[in-house]
């Protein structure tokens, strides 16, 4: 497409005025840019280019010194054989040809034909040739394609059909008000996405451009509503070899290499010869413009009005520095080697970009990137997946673009160098749930996220908050001269326009940056309630325990004083010392109560201040209020351009221009009143308030941590006195006292005192044992496993086995022959003496054979461990070369360092029985979710579901997890918060025809088994089902449930023992009264 270059002569002529050119301004310079993208608008400019043809004669353009409206031209029909157009609808003229927009003859398609004038054809054959040819090569999406190349009428006029873009071009984008700080960040990408693959196809086809600018780049909008940038304007392009050079100059002023700015513009003669990377230095003024808004390198006065310092500039610039301004006359230049603050790019991406633009905008062209190297430090950029993320101790939002191969740890480290904040420090929540990253996990399995829901950071240690980065609007809102000048205050509305819509957007993110203080804070306190409250739940259970240890302690002595009487025993002074440690964690569960009741009203008090901010948050009504100014500014700067136009005003026009004028200045002076009275000093009540919120927030994670630690110390010390307890129970049977001498004849009077001693000996054991069961069971609960049978206290078969032989007046001692007993685990530890002195033994079965058999069906038994002896890592890497080379999908092993590895598993879900998880799982928003959360305090809410039987679960695991937490990490996949003892892992494989299962045992390794069978899943697979164990797991069931099962059996003894008494009551009722019938005589 031609700009004015393009479209004057090769060998000479001066410039033809456009029917409608366009005005560019770039900060402080008014720059006349003459290109058929942008003569949309109605203003006159003026835009130097100089050329040096191939003959090396000089050409000079003329510079037009006033703008005037051209005489009506009669509108006539132009067409080729299959174009046609009307020479009003012109696109853009240049002094060799003009551009118009015409139609397909028979599809009515849109297109661009760039009609050539007898002026081209004095250009040399091989100049005017050249575009063609390029054009010719060239098939990509990303630069304007060719459709023909045909003849104008009877003229014969060469005629180029190019590719129609009805959306301007990229500099169009910037000259428009909402862009005059930049691209936003995500048309930027797409930007430097689209030129970066035009420009590699340039270079795949050895062609230079030597025109790159925001001018040449063409913008149109894709099906998907996403806008399409393609290069355009080939007429100063060559082919031109990696090693080649050239002397011709071409290009525009402000994006030329500065060696070419020497002889095109200063008209310093050298013998210089340039290379392709001349393109690569107008790239990275385009990019810097693209993503500022203004040109990288200005002197005083602009560059069209001060070329030597221009050039100055451009040739002493510092190695890294990207910018430099000059900001007086004759004053010191400005270096910069960062984009500005005002730079809508966020710090992710400009810690990415600036280091390509430091490389390629380096006049040592021995020095300068080559294109390989800056394909692929972009492609690299292009790559990368974003997270956004949000500090919430320091209230920053980040971007951070990492490899979607990239594990945790990269982009925990990520995060350090934009926040500073420690790896090991970082806690993150997402949509108000604790977000937990596993170290191996990549990122491309991360949750993603969006500028609207991203995730939260929150750091253990304190931290000042820092808040929102950005210049005050005010110092950059230009100001109107008193006199009526219609081209000056047009350009100035537009620069107040553009300060306006800087406002907003700093104004939209202050706001943004309060929701998500409040949301994420909120997030923070309701997980620390649930903390709270777990924890209460687990001092609860300790205490329960404590009371049940208590009360076990005493029953225990006095069974001892019982048994041993006036004898010491060294299992006395045991007793006492567990007595003394008792009452030690009995003190310290006191003070864990009162310190989460301090705990839980500094939440709810901070809880309430969120929400009252929240209401004045919700109830802001600034943004609209600056949204109604902008739209009425913005149609006052309509206005504006309609009377640019005109030039001259008549005099009611112009009382109308002084008071929209006014009307302007007092709209921008409203917005700024706005923007600072309310959105800022609304942000700065939020920010201040934080920073003590925050500090709060971590001291009470951190006094929550230590109280953790310190009960869970409780709870070893619990287990240690539960353990001497029942030691000391264990060796009770020892301290029986067993007599040498044969058995004495007893009388009555000593049957009775014996029995009665034995009966209170026999309920004081059955308490022992009732209590060392309910301890059992939770000590067991505290610490995370299922009882197991070599944990169980012997039960009542104990206490029925010894009120038998103390009827039969029998004593417990160890004996060999003896097969009553109430367990098979206790005979090593008791066994009793049956026979009586010349008798048989009963011929009876002992308890533990008495199960029936329907029950014993039913237990489902766990698979016996295969002892397997560990591989060597040179074992372990063929075994993983062989199972990778049988995978058919892209679920590989990969062995590390340390001879441990990681796989995939997949795990089938059958579950026949619904399923519990927490009601209203995973709101949208638990902020917005207020108000039932706080009902949620006093309820806890839970709802069920059928899990569908053919669920499947892909699990990244390593070698050394177990069944156990592959269990639980299912569970937590799906929300489920029943017990995980309720679960069992289960290997099926197929044998004979038939489909077998397994349950595997909960310390085995389900990756080794994956490893050992291979990947085919017929071989093996595993599946998650309940666990029918055919035993009670009490762990099952909460301390309420459990407490009223105590209550029911307390009463089931009772009436158990009132039925005893009452039957052996009457019994012995009946033995006397029969032996006072018989009256002594013998039977």
């Amino acid at each position: 497409m031609p700009t004015l270059a393009a479209c004057q002569g090769r060998r000479g002529g001066n410039l033809r005025a456009l029917a409608q050119p366009s005005l560019c301004c770039r900060e402080n310079t008014r720059l006349l840019c003459w290109c058929w993208t942008c003569c949309l608008s109605s203003a006159t400019g003026k835009e130097t280019r100089a050329e040096l043809g191939e003959s090396g004669a000089w050409l000079n353009d003329e510079l037009l010194s006033s703008a005037r409206r051209q005489p009506a031209v009669p509108v006539e029909m132009q067409s080729t054989p299959n174009y046609l157009w009307y020479t009003d609808d012109v696109l853009g003229q240049g002094a060799t040809a003009c551009v118009y927009k015409a139609r397909n003859k028979k599809s009515g398609e849109l297109v661009a034909v760039k009609v050539f004038n007898n002026a081209s054809y004095m250009r040399p054959q091989e100049v005017q040739l050249r575009e063609f040819e390029v054009l010719r090569k060239l098939n990509h999406k990303n630069i304007v394609k060719l459709f023909a190349i045909e003849e104008a009428g009877s003229s014969k006029q060469k005629v180029l059909v190019m590719e129609y873009c009805s959306s301007g071009s990229l500099l169009n984008m910037l000259e428009d008000p909402e862009n005059a700080f930049g691209l936003s960040e995500a048309e930027f990408l797409i930007v430097l996405n689209c030129v970066v693959a035009g420009m590699n196809h340039l270079r795949e086809n050895g062609i230079v451009h030597r025109d790159i600018k925001p001018g040449n780049i063409m913008r149109l909008m894709g099906e998907d509503g996403q806008s399409v940038y393609k290069l355009t304007d080939f007429g100063a392009a060559r082919e031109l070899d990696d090693d080649e050079k050239f002397v011709s100059v071409y290009g525009t002023e402000e994006y030329l290499h500065p060696d070419m700015y020497e002889r095109a513009v200063l008209r310093k003669p050298q013998q210089k010869a340039y290379g392709v990377t001349v393109d690569l230095w107008s790239i990275g003024v385009t990019f810097y413009h693209a993503a500022a808004g203004s040109l990288p390198f200005i002197p005083f006065g602009g560059p069209r009005r001060n070329k030597e310092i221009m050039y100055k500039i451009t040739t002493q610039k510092p190695s890294g520095a990207i910018s430099g301004v000059q900001r007086q006359e004759n004053g010191p230049i400005e270096w910069g080697y960062e984009l500005p603050v005002t730079c809508r790019l966020s710090a992710g991406l400009k810690s990415q970009l600036v280091p390509i633009l430091a490389n390629i905008l380096e006049v040592d062209q021995e020095k300068c990137w080559g294109f390989d190297q800056f394909f692929a430090e972009t492609s690299d950029i292009l790559q990368r997946i974003v997270f956004d993320v949000f500090s919430l101790s320091q209230a920053t939002m980040h971007r951070v673009f990492i490899h979607s191969h990239n594990t945790t740890n990269i982009f925990l480290d990520a995060v350090f160098r934009q926040t500073n904040t420690a790896p090991h420090h970082q806690e993150y929540f997402f949509e108000g749930y604790p977000y937990d990253l596993e170290p191996n996990l990549q990122a491309q399995n991360f949750s993603r996220t969006t500028q609207n829901s991203p995730l939260t950071l929150l750091s253990t240690e304190t931290e000042d908050p820092i808040g929102v980065r950005y210049r005050d609007p005010a110092h950059g809102f230009p100001k109107f001269v008193p006199k009526v000048d219609v081209i000056a205050d047009c350009s100035i509305a537009k620069g107040v326009l553009g300060a306006v819509h800087q406002t907003l957007r700093i104004a939209r993110s202050l706001l943004k940056c309060q929701e998500f203080i409040l949301r994420g804070l909120h997030c923070v306190i309701e997980s620390l309630k649930s903390e709270c409250s777990k924890f209460l739940e687990r001092k609860e259970t300790a205490v329960l325990m404590l009371t049940c240890l208590q009360h076990t302690n005493e029953k225990t002595l006095m069974v001892y004083d019982a048994v041993s009487g006036s004898n010491g025993n060294p299992e006395l002074k045991d007793l006492a010392e567990v007595k003394a440690r008792l009452q030690m964690v009995t003190e310290d569960l006191c003070r864990y109560s009162h310190s989460i009741s301090e705990y839980q009203g500094t939440l709810g008090d901070i809880l309430s201040e969120l929400v009252n901010h929240r209401q004045q948050a919700q109830e802001d009504r600034s943004i609209r209020q600056m949204e109604c100014c902008l739209e009425k500014m913005q149609l006052i700067h309509k206005q504006f351009k309609k009377a640019r136009a005109c030039m001259r005003l008549a005099y009611n026009d112009e009382q109308i221009h002084k008071l929209d004028k006014l009307n302007l200045g007092h709209l921008a002076r409203k917005v700024i009143s706005i923007f600072q009275d309310d959105c800022v000093q609304k942000y700065q009540d939020v920010l201040g308030g934080h920073g003590n919120r925050m500090r709060k927030v971590c001291e009470i994670k951190k006094h929550l941590k230590k109280l953790d630690s310190s009960l869970s110390a409780g709870c070893v010390e619990l287990t240690e006195c539960w353990d001497c307890l029942h030691n000391a129970l264990d060796r009770l049977p020892q301290r029986v006292q067993v007599p040498s001498a044969p058995l004495p004849v007893y009388t009555q009077d000593t049957d009775q005192g014996m029995a009665l001693r034995m009966q209170e000996l026999l309920e004081q054991m059955k308490s022992v044992t009732c209590d060392l069961q309910l301890n059992n069971s939770i000590i067991e609960r505290l610490r995370g496993v299922a009882p197991t049978p070599a944990a169980i206290t012997c039960g009542p078969e104990h206490l029925v086995l010894f009120h038998y032989f103390i009827s039969t007046r029998a004593f417990c001692v160890m004996n060999a022959d003896c097969k009553y007993t109430c367990h098979q685990e206790c005979r090593s530890l008791i066994q009793l003496d049956c026979n009586q002195p010349g008798e048989q033994p009963p011929n009876k079965a002992s308890p533990e054979n008495t199960l029936t058999q329907d029950y014993s069906q039913n237990v489902a038994k766990p698979a016996e461990e295969e002892k397997h002896k560990p591989p060597t890592v040179q074992e372990l890497k063929q075994k993983i070369d062989d199972f990778n080379a049988k995978v058919t999908n892209c679920l590989l092993m990969k062995l590390n360092e340390d001879g441990t590895y990681t796989g995939f598993i997949k795990v089938h879900l059958k579950l026949r029985r619904p399923v519990t998880v927490p009601a209203g799982i995973r709101p949208q928003s638990i902020y917005d979710a207020l108000k039932e959360v706080n009902m949620a305090d006093m309820t806890d809410k839970r709802t069920s579901f059928y899990l569908p039987l053919d669920a499947v679960k892909q699990l990244h695991i390593s070698s050394t997890t177990t069944v156990s937490e592959v269990i639980q990490g299912l569970l937590k996949k799906f929300m489920v918060v029943d017990n995980p003892q309720k679960f069992a892992l289960f290997k099926e494989m197929q044998k004979d025809g038939q489909v077998l299962f397994q349950k595997l045992s909960l310390t085995e390794y389900p990756l080794y088994l994956r490893l050992l069978a291979g990947p085919d899943t017929d071989v093996l697979s595993f599946v998650l089902k309940e666990n029918e164990t055919g035993e009670v797991e009490w762990d099952a069931f909460s301390i309420p449930e459990l407490q009223n099962f105590l209550m029911i059996l307390d009463k089931e003894e009772k009436d158990k023992i009132q039925q005893v008494q009452s039957k052996y009551g009457k019994f012995k009722q009946k033995l006397q009264q029969t032996l006072k019938e018989a009256g002594g005589k013998p039977g």
